[in-house]
């Protein structure tokens, strides 16, 4: 999906699949994530405040796009289970998964703004100050040192 931001920016992502409810005629978002973890997938911790991210900006495409969507999206996850032999000695070969399915309320509110503020950074003649929490800085920052 691709669309223009009223700032000439062109937003797009590749949504993994879109799932329609019969009863309202709106589409729900869905995101495939993997991994293989001892607990189970949650969207709260690591990754998950990304993923929000991402699932909120696949909404706002949609619905820029024309389309009725619902602000409840899925994330499927697979969860590569650590049983049988596949870590073992002699594996088998075989993976096996537990599917889990996580709902999700989008608010894609902010996004027009996000990118009004990129673009903006993008097209001005100064770099921003860094953040104490971008470990693109903290790397920039310490490569500096290093390179010096």
């Amino acid at each position: 999906m691709r669309v223009t931001h009223s700032s000439g920016a062109e937003i797009y992502g590749a949504v993994d699949d879109v799932w329609e409810n019969l009863e309202t005629n709106e589409f729900h978002i869905v995101n495939y994530k993997s991994t293989s973890k001892k607990e189970d997938p949650a969207i709260d911790t690591g990754f998950g405040n990304s993923y929000k991210r991402q699932m909120e900006i696949y909404q706002w495409l949609f619905r820029k796009a024309g389309f009725k969507i619902n602000s409840k999206g899925y994330f499927l996850y697979v969860n590569g289970s650590k049983q049988g032999n596949f870590y073992g000695n002699g594996t088998d070969g075989v993976m096996h998964f537990e599917t889990a399915m996580i709902s999700y309320v989008g608010d894609d509110s902010l996004v027009d703004d996000a990118v009004d503020a990129a673009t903006n950074c993008l097209h001005a003649n100064s770099i921003p100050s860094s953040g104490i929490d971008c470990d693109n800085c903290l790397y920039y920052s310490d490569r500096k040192i290093l390179d010096t």
